[in-house]
């Protein structure tokens, strides 16, 4: 079984991040790269990790959000 880390690996085996990132990427390129995409993306992820009951550790500010 792989093993994830970073601040959502409680969150891969209870929210799949196939489609997130599939609508991450899609959104990036027709805004142009705008980071904004990229912090409401991941925000949706959290949230709805944490409402599947999943531990999310600090993302923000390792990214600089």
């Amino acid at each position: 079984k792989k093993t994830f880390q970073g601040p959502f690996r409680a969150c891969h085996d209870i929210v799949k991040p196939h489609d997130f990132c599939r609508n991450c990427l899609s959104d990036l390129y027709l805004s142009d790269g705008a980071w904004l995409i990229l912090y409401q993306v991941l925000e949706t992820f959290a949230v709805t990790c944490q409402k599947r009951g999943a531990m999310v550790h600090d993302w923000r500010t390792p990214l600089g959000c």
